[in-house]
């Protein structure tokens, strides 16, 4: 995420965005799934690769089968 965010100049904005908003929704999921006693490790990776690209869809109270508004925070990669 640090070489990331340093990299980021005007060409190459909206690019790296999509990439930083995809690391930031893996580690909110590994945050909010580490807690849950009855996941193992591996199934927690699971989930947050399985899971990310529509993690702020649905924290924004969207469920996958609806098209959001357009919005940048949806761009994730």
């Amino acid at each position: 995420m640090e070489t990331l965010v340093s990299q980021i100049c005007q060409e190459n904005f909206w690019k790296l965005l999509p990439e930083i908003l995809g690391i930031d929704a893996k580690m909110s999921l590994v945050v909010d799934l580490i807690d849950f006693d009855h996941c193992s490790d591996v199934e927690i990776l699971r989930i947050v690769e399985s899971e990310y690209s529509t993690y702020f869809k649905e924290l924004c109270g969207y469920n996958r089968s609806m098209d959001p508004k357009h919005s940048m925070i949806f761009n994730v990669v």
